[in-house]
């Protein structure tokens, strides 16, 4: 076992300011990354390629430092923000994917989150990562089980990917059953929210009502591509109206968010062995219509009615503005033949979903082999 300081060197990134920041390439600038550029490349910025010291190369690993302390990522080259590390190393002593995978790892990252500094802004520190003990075997054998670990990943991840897919085919086939509804070539008829669904507006709780054995309460974390997310979970203390308790084929909503395009994001409540509630700024749509609903919620003709009403200053929309958002709804006739088509692709899905777990446990395993030196020849 070595310590992290013994075989890495970590740099913390800069601050620059916006108005030092560009949003098109141009020749002596650099991307500048934040922690979401690690993720995504929605939000491209440049800033002048004078800072040699915060430069991430392809060989680099990046933690994160606040925000999502502790959370790693390779692959991307640029000048780090302020709020992440940079992790350089010899790579004749270490490889890049051996160590990735080791610092995600469940073992590394749990002793590590014990270790955080601060309240409820969490943070990290050199020492911190510095002291960390991770073992370290000959080059050779650090390579082999990187290629483990990546295979088992490739197969975790082709089948997230048949997750997606079968998602793209939901939406395809709602589209050829009922047109475009920004469009709205089959002319049905148009109504409101309010008239053909129940809103259900989340609740507040206090922070002395965290209970980590209490109820779990859903927010917008929970929603993630459609999906419900049930990891980085709150739990609140069960002294709570079963009339907030979310049910099956309820839509989760939300209905304020940091960023405006995520106002009216949704998810589909699966069935759930224990209670859940969900938080204030969440809005559970119960309706007759849910299969039909949940796709439409994600059309343009849905977006763009929530667009229009959200509250640019906060990022939100009322429940009275809601309940006015224009619905084209199609007889029930036809509803029930696309939810027919639906139940044959949730079987599907909760196949895939399964193998997915067993994927997932998989490469949980061999993570924790390869932390306790098991993985080796």
């Amino acid at each position: 076992m070595v310590t992290i300081k013994e075989i890495c060197r970590t740099t913390q990134g800069v601050q620059i300011s916006k108005n030092k920041q560009i949003t098109e390439a141009k020749t002596g600038f650099k991307r500048y990354l934040y922690i979401s550029d690690l993720i995504h490349d929605n939000n491209l910025k440049y800033v002048e390629d004078k800072y040699p010291q915060k430069n991430l190369t392809e060989n680099d690993l990046v933690m994160a430092n606040t925000g999502s302390p502790g959370a790693v990522f390779k692959g991307k080259y640029g000048i780090l923000s302020n709020n992440l590390f940079r992790i350089s190393f010899d790579n004749k002593i270490v490889n890049r994917d051996y160590l990735y995978n080791i610092l995600s790892s469940k073992s590394f990252q749990g002793v590590l989150q014990k270790q955080m500094k601060g309240g409820i802004q969490k943070h990290l520190g050199h020492q911190t990562i510095g002291k960390q003990k991770i073992p370290l075997p000959p080059l050779r054998t650090q390579k082999q089980i990187a290629s483990i670990l990546d295979d088992a990943a490739a197969l975790r991840d082709k089948t997230a990917q048949l997750l997606k897919e079968y998602d793209l085919l939901a939406q395809s086939i709602f589209l050829d059953m009922f047109g475009d509804p920004y469009k709205n070539p089959k002319e049905w008829e148009w109504t409101i929210i309010d008239d053909v669904v129940e809103l259900v507006k989340g609740i507040t709780y206090k922070p002395e009502q965290v209970d980590n054995d209490g109820i779990i309460v859903l927010r917008s974390t929970n929603v993630q591509e459609s999906q419900l997310c049930l990891k980085n979970l709150k739990r609140i203390n069960k002294n709570v109206n079963s009339k907030f308790w979310v049910k099956k084929n309820d839509i989760l909503m939300c209905n304020r968010n940091g960023s405006p395009r995520l106002v009216g994001k949704v998810a589909k409540i699966p069935e759930s062995n224990e209670p859940m509630t969900f938080g204030t700024f969440m809005t559970i749509v119960r309706s007759d219509y849910f299969n039909y609903l949940f796709y439409f919620f994600h059309t343009r003709a849905f977006r763009m009615q929530i667009q229009m009403q959200t509250s640019v200053a906060i990022n939100q929309i009322s429940l009275p503005l809601l309940k006015k958002v224009k619905v084209a709804l199609p007889p029930i006739e036809i509803q029930n033949q696309f939810a027919d088509k639906i139940a044959l692709i949730e079987q599907q899905k909760a196949l895939a979903k399964q193998e997915l777990q067993e994927s997932e446990d998989l490469f949980n395993c061999l993570l924790q082999k390869a932390f306790k030196g098991e993985l080796v020849e």
